[in-house]
């Protein structure tokens, strides 16, 4: 559910409010604390592991001038002159093209001014040159990771982990870029394995949250609750606890959690979002329009906050003010299948049916295991005269609920017909 990016560019999509499934549970805030408690632990990770290695050592002894120029070059770098390190770097590397202690720093280099693209190509230059080397190949991983290529860094930090197997500081942002990438299962033993699990709590709540998207809904509370025990006003932690127990359908238990964080912290990013959500999903409309409301005093523009608000206008039939506020947060962010919904429902009640279709097949791309917005789409192409495409939409509709009803049997009964004892 709840709690927010690597400000990752857009390779880690940012935001919130997509309705997201995990199993029988929708989660309308989870992406966001996804992204939430990416940002957390960059921020961490660029002070404390993310650091270039400086492959000072020359490779080959080298002749005195040389020796000098680098010291001078190093001594340029610790002082912050990048631009005349660099032009030390670029000489020694005109007069050998293959030197690869040259490539490297002026890849650090690069990386440092935020030029990650630069540095990813002296990096590959000087494996080129010398290709099993791990340091080379970390840094150029971490050119990758930091310019948000978590998929271009993860086979690189795969290869540095054979090189030199237990290595902390890949495992970790390995761990890191399989979150980054959503593949949880992978993530989870790496961001077990970090040296980080058990000392950093942005870890502890990475790990705990990838335990929520696999469905390991204790593995996760047991973490968020030895947060808490260490850090009682943690509201992050609230929130991921809170989290938790809206997974097991324990609302009541993720209202309180919620309300504890923005005690904890009443400016924490996303948390009166989080409770407005909660309201929302318990139909308690009336307060959920205020947490809205003063998430958006917190972030301006906080798309899925609009939305709601648009959602408890549609609600009210407050059509024209629900409009306003739906189109407004699909500017913002135009992954918000309940902002598309509401708005195919609109343009239908109006009579606007090629409006409708298109809201309603936007939801659907957003979303096409459920049977509403396919179920709405068919009175408006028979409106418009499209039978054939009404009468295909009716089908996916049934194939959608005959799912969901076999879905069902199979919870209860368990997957051979036979009743299910349910846990111990």
């Amino acid at each position: 559910m709840c709690g927010a990016a690597i400000a990752l560019p857009a390779s880690v999509p940012a935001s919130y409010a997509q309705r997201l499934k995990c199993g029988s549970h929708v989660f309308e805030l989870l992406e966001s604390g996804f992204r939430s408690v990416l940002l957390m632990l960059l921020r961490c990770l660029c002070s404390i592991l993310v650091y270039e290695l400086l492959l000072l050592r020359v490779l080959a002894a080298p002749p005195e001038d040389r020796a000098a120029a680098v010291r001078r070059a190093a001594e340029l770098q610790q002082r912050g002159d990048l631009a005349g390190s660099i032009a030390i770097w670029q000489s020694l590397l005109t007069a050998n093209p293959t030197d690869v202690q040259a490539l490297v720093n002026l890849g650090i280099l690069s990386a440092q001014g935020t030029h990650y693209r630069e540095a990813e190509a002296f990096y590959s230059k000087a494996l080129r040159i010398a290709p099993d080397n791990p340091d080379i190949l970390l840094n150029l991983a971490l050119a990758h990771f930091k310019s948000a290529d978590l998929k271009g860094a993860i086979p690189i930090f795969e290869k540095v982990l054979t090189l030199r197997p237990g290595n902390g500081q890949a495992v970790t942002l390995l761990g890191i870029s399989y979150y980054g990438t959503r593949e949880f299962a992978k993530a989870i033993p790496l961001l077990e394995e970090s040296p980080e699990a058990h000392t950093n709590n942005e870890m502890r709540q990475m790990l705990a949250q990838a335990y929520i998207w696999t469905k390991q809904i204790d593995k996760a509370a047991g973490i968020l609750a030895a947060i808490l025990r260490d850090s009682p006003d943690s509201a992050v932690a609230h929130m991921f606890l809170g989290e938790t127990y809206d997974a097991q359908n324990r609302t009541d238990d993720a209202i309180r959690e919620f309300q504890a964080a923005v005690h904890s912290n009443d400016a924490e990013p996303n948390a009166h979002f989080g409770l407005g959500y909660l309201y929302w999903k318990n139909k308690q409309n009336d307060q959920a329009e205020v947490e809205f409301k003063r998430e958006l005093a917190v972030d301006p523009a906080h798309a899925a906050s609009i939305a709601y608000l648009g959602d408890i206008q549609f609600k009210r039939e407050n059509f024209d003010a629900a409009h306003v506020l739906l189109t407004k947060a699909i500017a913002l962010q135009p992954n918000i299948r309940l902002a598309y919904y509401d708005l195919g429902v609109i343009f239908q009640r109006q009579q606007k049916h090629a409006d409708a279709v298109k809201e309603f097949k936007k939801a659907i791309e957003l979303d096409s295991a459920r049977p509403d917005a396919h179920y709405r789409m068919v009175a408006s192409l028979r409106a418009l005269g499209k039978e054939a495409e009404a009468t295909e939409e009716l089908k996916i509709v049934r194939t959608l609920h005959e799912k969901d009803t076999e879905d069902t049997i199979l919870k209860l009964t368990g997957p051979n017909g036979t009743p299910n004892p349910g846990p111990n």
